[in-house]
């Protein structure tokens, strides 16, 4: 490979991902899935939390927001011997955060591994800490908002007010863009 002055330069060998992960709403569970041969690895219950958005991060965990919760929850991709983790609201008493979930529905992982997540009833997000669920920082209402297609053509006009995040995704600057 070649050193291009101001580009970052990615291994385009590619990345062989062993699972894919599924948050299945309706039976409360998360699902760790063989991307090899399609069978189902494990499934972790998480009673009725109601898993939605997931993100897996450079590990191969999987992070996921209970939209009707008041959690987070990383799945370890160690079927084996899984540590899972919960980070309900009780775990953050005490932060000066109050709720921090209330209603999870957005997730990302960001170049540094942390975790973003979305809050849809109080519109707020949250970065976490990988390891600890530490708070590393928020970003509180509104979320500025942006219509893609209003019908006069323009493709990224600002719009007025905030809204809910509803899932996100990470530009190549590490840019969070909310949908809402």
């Amino acid at each position: 490979a070649t050193d291009v002055s101001d580009q970052l330069q990615l291994n385009l060998s590619g990345i062989e991902t062993p699972y894919l992960w599924v948050a299945n709403t309706g039976s409360n569970q998360i699902a760790q899935i063989s991307t090899e041969d399609g069978r189902v690895i494990r499934t972790a219950n998480v009673g009725g939390n109601d898993p939605s958005r997931t993100a897996v991060d450079v590990n191969f965990n999987c992070w996921v927001g209970f939209r009707n919760g008041d959690a987070v929850g990383r799945f370890d991709n160690d079927w084996a011997s899984p540590e899972d983790r919960y980070f309900p609201n009780s775990f953050y008493s005490g932060s000066g955060l109050g709720e921090a979930w209330d209603r999870p529905r957005a997730v990302a992982i960001n170049a540094d591994g942390n975790v973003w997540i979305g809050n849809w009833d109080n519109t707020n997000m949250i970065l976490l800490a990988p390891d600890t669920g530490a708070v590393l920082n928020t970003y509180e209402t509104p979320i500025r908002t942006w219509v893609s297609a209003d019908g006069t053509g323009e493709a990224s006009r600002p719009h007025q007010g905030g809204g809910q995040a509803y899932g996100f995704s990470l530009d190549a600057f590490g840019n969070l863009w909310a949908a809402q």
